[in-house]
């Protein structure tokens, strides 16, 4: 039986939420990702419900959210924790707005709406009153803004070469591929996202060789 008083500490169930989300990210096999992230998620809920305005609350709430949605098993389960991720994003933003990856979070949901199919819309429906609505432009501008904040992050270069395809400039979206694929990553899911970044750059036309070079990585340090 866990102690109660662990259970109300909102400074140990953040970082356990935050260790959880670490492990996560180490994880090569998406089971094990979802149930570090689902055991994350129920200690960030935890403290958020004692806490809801701990900036260290405010901010691992939407990560660990909205890692848990883009894990999810299926869309239902998907747009559940997205519905949770939204109203965490908003309430973040306003309290901490020097936040990069808070930015860069919000930039990629509102890719991600922008890229819903009408099924998905149509499920999307029945968790929202009014179903969320997004362009490509909106999500560019968040994570420019995410750049300009804290430049290099991985995961931020990905989506910005991703918002750039999406929106037709292909040039762009090659810089921001390529800046990405020569990154060195930290974690597992830094190099997943370094080999989709390789993968879509060499999707576009004219993609170069020594533009595919592949790195490695399986370390891993706290955010």
């Amino acid at each position: 039986m866990k102690d109660e008083s662990n259970q109300n500490d909102v400074g140990l169930n953040w970082r356990l939420g935050q260790a959880c989300y670490i492990l996560a990210n180490c994880s090569k096999e998406e089971e094990q990702r979802r149930a570090f992230l689902l055991e994350g998620h129920g200690y960030i809920v935890r403290a958020y419900e004692k806490a809801p305005r701990d900036p260290d609350v405010l901010r691992w709430a939407p990560i660990i959210t909205g890692s848990l949605s883009e894990n999810a098993s299926g869309n239902k389960e998907r747009i559940q924790y997205g519905h949770e991720f939204k109203k965490y994003i908003d309430e973040a933003i306003e309290h901490l707005p020097e936040d990069f990856a808070l930015f860069h979070m919000r930039g990629r949901f509102r890719y991600e709406v922008a890229s819903l199919s009408l099924i998905e819309r149509g499920v999307a429906s029945v968790f929202f009153a009014t179903p969320p609505s997004a362009t490509y432009q909106e999500a560019l501008d968040d994570l420019l803004k995410a750049e300009e904040m804290d430049s290099g992050a991985i995961d931020n270069m990905l989506y910005l070469g991703k918002t750039y395809k999406a929106l037709g400039n292909d040039a762009e979206a090659r810089r921001w591929f390529n800046k990405t694929a020569k990154t060195e990553g930290i974690d597992f899911v830094d190099n997943e996202q370094i080999q989709e970044a390789r993968q879509l750059l060499s999707e576009l036309p004219g993609a170069k060789e020594d533009e595919l070079q592949e790195s490695d990585c399986d370390t891993a340090e706290e955010i």
